[in-house]
């Protein structure tokens, strides 16, 4: 699984809408699809994706953890 799709499904779980996060990062819903299509993202970049729904790096390996178990 891709850094993407795995910040796809972090996202749906939390249920926030791609637009929302785009609009806290202060780019376009597409250009933010273009992160989840993504192979690789680079940390700065999903650091500001966590910041933008309040959720801290242990949260994201927490669920990195559970998910890719």
């Amino acid at each position: 699984m891709t850094t993407g799709e795995t910040i796809k499904k972090f996202r749906q779980l939390k249920g926030i809408k791609q637009q929302t996060i785009a609009r806290k990062l202060k780019i376009s819903q597409q250009a933010y699809a273009k992160v989840e299509q993504q192979e690789n993202v680079k940390e700065e970049r999903l650091q500001r994706i966590l910041q933008s729904i309040n959720c801290s790096w242990n949260d994201w390996e927490h669920f990195i953890k559970f998910y890719l178990a």
